[in-house]
């Protein structure tokens, strides 16, 4: 159904490798570009299904070696601390920080 899409546009008939393409496409825009990044459990569970059943038709489609469904799975049985969280927040927020500096540096030399 064309690229550019949006997500009200591709239907679950719409089975078609490109169509699949499509569906990563906009999965990675919507996490990549968001603003403020936030993903309830609702939106969690409808991408996951989305991409649980495309990776099960790559899985057809390539035949590899080890399965799409089984890294998704291994994925998503992993499970997080609280500390490793607070750990990545400061990371991120470490990173913010840089890029903002790295940024205000170069308006000044404009």
């Amino acid at each position: 159904n064309s690229w550019g899409g949006q997500w009200q546009r591709i239907q679950t008939t719409d089975i078609a490798i490109g169509d699949d393409i499509e569906r990563i496409r906009l999965t990675r825009n919507e996490l990549q570009h968001s603003r403020t990044f936030h993903l309830d459990d609702k939106r969690f569970n409808e991408l996951r299904h989305i991409l649980s059943d495309l990776l099960k038709r790559f899985d057809q489609h390539n035949t590899p070696t080890k399965l799409y469904t089984d890294h998704l799975n291994e994925i998503l049985a992993k499970t997080i601390s609280a500390e490793e969280v607070k750990s990545i927040k400061n990371e991120i927020l470490g990173m913010a920080i840089e890029v903002e500096i790295e940024h205000q540096i170069n308006v000044s030399t404009q």
